[in-house]
């Protein structure tokens, strides 16, 4: 259990709009490039170090700040059925929940590494998720917003008990190529899903909606498989709307990707939108800079219409079945 002690003048400032000329209210890229370069900042962040303290620091203050109740959900003793214990020891996802008028929520994930390098999986999630949480902090929201971190983790080279007493770089397997990466992305998903589940389970969570993305592919969607036709439609439409055809194309890949989300699949939620940024848009000589500020900025109005849409399409089902 990581125990916040350190002090505030620890943390990297905090992005505000008043930084940036031209922020506003609507979202925004500045700030996003901001969290991301704030927590990239760090060095390499592994779990338990100082880096992840601090990092975590840095998001509970974020989230709190936008009127967000805050709190740690560690792994659950025992697996999902078939699954090894081990995926769930140990974890520390993070959960921020912004209250709306229902009680009923919209699930935002994303994944949180402490994998020591950015190379496979970076920060963008996490950093996209605060800057919703600041847009969506004056909009009374009519569902309740609650936004998931999920612990990606690496393999322990040492025990578990004794790697949670040394958290150095020595006490970590090192990820070596995609498809480990990809690995331990869905054994954290598992983790959050089965916490989730066991914590205050998933009948109230009306839609589940996934952000995975990684840090060497422009935001361009794929179309998956095993998504809510119904809010995948919703996305795709409001990005026509906001001009964005090319980063949500309809004649899209059609993937059963992704690596989030499964864990929630397997727990029976079927209510999931899953925005996997397509493996095959890479940056080519930006490899490793991740999508532009420009490119950040009109994929969070997309989204941000999209839930405002989505929430509005809730409200006439609920208002219908009374």
């Amino acid at each position: 259990m990581l125990a916040f002690t350190i002090s505030c003048t620890s943390l990297p400032p905090y992005a505000r709009p008043g930084d940036f000329e031209g922020v506003g209210p609507e979202f925004s890229g500045e700030i996003v490039d901001a969290h991301r370069a704030a927590l990239q900042g760090l060095g390499p962040r592994w779990p338990g170090t100082r880096a992840d303290e601090i990092a975590r620091a840095y998001l509970v203050g974020g989230f709190k700040s936008h009127g967000a109740k805050t709190r740690r959900a560690s792994g659950p003793s025992e697996g999902i059925a078939g699954q090894s214990d081990a995926i769930h020891a140990s974890r520390e996802h993070f959960i921020a929940e912004i209250s709306g008028d229902s009680g009923d929520a919209l699930l935002l994930v994303a994944a949180y590494p402490v994998l020591g390098s950015s190379s496979w999986l970076d920060d963008t999630g996490a950093a996209v998720l605060l800057e919703l949480a600041r847009v969506f902090e004056a909009t009374a929201p009519a569902y309740t917003l609650r936004f998931a971190l999920a612990e990606v983790r690496p393999a322990p080279r040492v025990p578990a008990a004794e790697a949670e007493k040394t958290a150095d770089d020595a006490t970590w397997e090192r990820v070596e190529t995609v498809g480990a990466a990809r690995r331990l992305v869905i054994d954290g998903g598992r983790s959050l899903a089965a916490t989730i589940q066991n914590d205050r389970g998933t009948d109230h969570i009306r839609a589940v909606i996934v952000l995975d993305l990684s840090p060497d592919a422009r935001l361009r969607f794929t179309r998956d498989l095993h998504s809510h036709p119904g809010f995948r439609e919703l996305f795709w439409d409001s990005a026509a709307r906001h001009g964005q055809e090319s980063m949500f194309p309809a004649d899209a890949n059609w993937a059963a990707s992704g690596r989030l989300q499964i864990g929630f699949r397997e727990s029976g939620v079927n209510r999931i939108l899953a925005l996997v940024s397509d493996p095959n848009a890479l940056q080519g000589a930006a490899i490793g800079v991740g999508p532009s500020t420009e490119e950040l900025t009109l994929f969070g109005r997309v989204i941000t219409d999209a839930l405002t849409q989505l929430m509005h399409r809730f409200e006439k089902v609920d208002a219908f079945s009374r």
